[in-house]
């Protein structure tokens, strides 16, 4: 029997794992789609301002795209050394999803990735458009079958237990399981609103600092149209996920999460008092402030959800069919404790490298406009002399 030390111990390296790879498809997925617009809008209107937002918001893109193939290709490794015995058991499920996620998910977001990258500028724009969604199309893929198999660990279906494995009976229950049918279009939501929290908080900066004003009023337009449809949606959407998929299936979970074990009351208060901004939006500081205070609110709240979900589904891992402490590895604790540390000395310095790059992009600012890159658009430094090109631009050159 694996000792409850080590099997606390994987959890908690799959956990830090997870949390750290959660922290970069939470942004690069709303990311992708917010360049697919952008893109869209320069190649329908010719408005260079666009061509700008597009450059800028693909080298933010580009940083976290990088990293979170890094930490996904991890927690591959994981599964099979910590957690043995889960591995060879939902192999037959699980084995032909991850692969699926890795053909037709990752290869078609990183074969493409080099065209929207490198390509813009050295070919069509009709070409660029394509790499542009096909990137996006790549990154919602590959939500969908991480979900889809995370989600069958909630609720299994179409399968048949032969000498410990579980093993497919029909493809389309198994795909399409109950849990996946709701948590999917909550987790792109999630995404989405993280990245539109993000995207506003970088434009709410500039807006402080004035600079690159188009630029900024721009994103914080986009972003806060974003975050205003599709919140509301979000709050119909996780209802509908906690009371027919959670109520239904996974109900020790619903009344561990609301902590009311004794009174019958299942009522909820809510009090908002509306403060229109009128017509300040732009320039209202403290406002502008607590948008940029909001930059890690969406990904904080993706990874909480991620938590509520796996830890109210303890004690197992398959849930009602294996739980987690029969799923472990047979491995050395020491070894465990070392490997831990390691991840979590490696963690620190990526994210740490991560936050330090997209600082350094921000504060650089965007390039200039397209066609304004010579001297006239450059903005003059405190000597007075032309500020180089690809240098941040003051109010006045924005």
């Amino acid at each position: 029997m694996t000792s409850q030390t080590f099997i606390d111990l994987s959890r908690w390296q799959f956990a830090t794992t997870a949390a750290f790879h959660m922290t970069f498809p939470a942004l690069s997925v709303g990311l992708a789609i917010f360049l697919c617009i952008l893109y869209g809008a320069y190649c329908k209107t010719g408005n260079p301002l666009y061509l700008q937002m597009f450059r800028f918001w693909r080298r933010i893109f580009a940083i976290g795209f990088a990293l979170g193939i890094v930490a996904g290709i991890v927690l591959t490794f994981e599964l099979g050394l910590n957690w043995g015995i889960y591995a060879r058991a939902v192999g037959p499920i699980l084995g032909p999803m991850i692969c699926m996620e890795a053909l037709t998910a990752f290869f078609l977001e990183a074969g493409f990735f080099g065209l929207l990258v490198w390509g813009e500028g050295r070919i069509s724009k009709r070409v660029t458009m394509v790499a542009t969604c096909m990137a996006a199309l790549g990154a919602l893929l590959s939500t969908a079958w991480i979900l889809d198999a995370n989600s069958w660990m909630q609720t299994p279906a179409g399968y048949r237990e032969v000498n410990g494995q579980f093993q497919p009976t029909n493809w389309y229950h198994t795909i399409f399981n109950p849990a996946f049918n709701y948590r999917f279009p909550h987790m792109v939501l999630a995404v989405l609103i993280a990245s539109a929290w993000f995207i506003a908080a970088i434009g709410a900066y500039y807006l402080l600092r004035h600079r690159a004003l188009p630029l900024a009023k721009k994103t914080m337009s986009f972003a806060l149209l974003a975050a205003a449809i599709l919140l509301p949606i979000q709050l119909n959407v996780g209802d509908d996920m906690a009371t027919y998929m959670t109520g239904v299936y996974q109900p020790d979970k619903l009344i561990a999460a609301e902590g009311n074990f004794n009174n019958g009351n299942t009522g909820w208060n809510l009090f908002t008092i509306a403060d229109q901004l009128r017509r300040r939006l732009y320039t209202e500081p403290w406002f502008l402030r607590l948008v940029l205070w909001m930059l890690p609110v969406g990904v904080i709240a993706t990874i909480a959800g991620w938590v509520v979900s796996e830890s109210g589904r303890q004690p197992w891992i398959v849930y009602g069919k294996l739980q987690v402490n029969q799923a472990a590895s047979s491995l050395s604790t020491g070894e465990l404790i070392a490997s831990l540390a390691a991840f979590w000395i490696v963690y620190l310095v990526l994210v740490t490298a991560w936050i330090r790059q997209v600082v350094r992009e921000v504060r650089r600012g965007p390039d200039p406009l397209p066609g304004q890159e010579g001297s006239d658009a450059a903005a003059p430094s405190a000597s007075g002399a032309p500020a180089p090109a690809g240098q941040p631009m003051t109010p006045v050159a924005a």
